[in-house]
């Protein structure tokens, strides 16, 4: 008679073992990519959302929230009106004046006269002109603001950084 005991090949205990260390592994990984995945790029997620809250104030209020003389002429092209700096302000003056939340000030920084604060702040400390704007990852105390690039031909608006 053979003892099952002295067979060659894994056990059940080996084989719960392995897989429980294949699936531990697998969640570290999962984890891991899924982290990354998830981070937002600060100023593409920001920049996003300033679009998109530009496009939504003009789908409400079928204007958009800026003056085409309060735009530059891009020396280049007759069509493309934009504002840089600080001056991006007055692309979004009106959505601050605004009854309806287009975008949250809370996560948004602006810079003004000199100080460094969230859009949310600037609002409580009575500003109205705000331009918004982001610190650089490479150098935090370094701030540059956004631009706004209006397109006359296809009625389109443009946020970048």
């Amino acid at each position: 008679m053979m003892d099952w005991r002295n067979k060659k090949g894994f056990t059940i205990k080996k084989i719960l073992v392995f897989v429980a260390g294949i699936m531990f592994a697998l969640i570290l990984v999962m984890g891991i990519i899924i982290k990354n995945i998830r981070r937002p790029q600060p100023v593409r997620h920001i920049v996003r959302d300033l679009q998109m809250s530009l496009n939504n104030y003009r789908a409400q209020e079928e204007e958009w929230p800026f003056q085409l003389n309060d735009f530059e002429k891009d020396s280049d092209n007759d069509y493309i009106y934009r504002v840089t700096g600080e001056k991006n302000a007055v692309a979004f003056e009106k959505m601050f004046q605004s009854e309806t939340t287009y975008f949250d000030p809370s996560v948004l920084l602006t810079r003004i006269n000199g100080e460094c604060m969230t859009v949310l702040k600037a609002l409580k400390k009575g500003y109205t002109s705000i331009p918004m704007g982001y610190p650089l990852s490479t150098d935090p105390r370094e701030f540059r603001f956004f631009t706004v690039t209006y397109d006359l031909r296809t009625d389109c608006v443009r946020v970048s950084n």
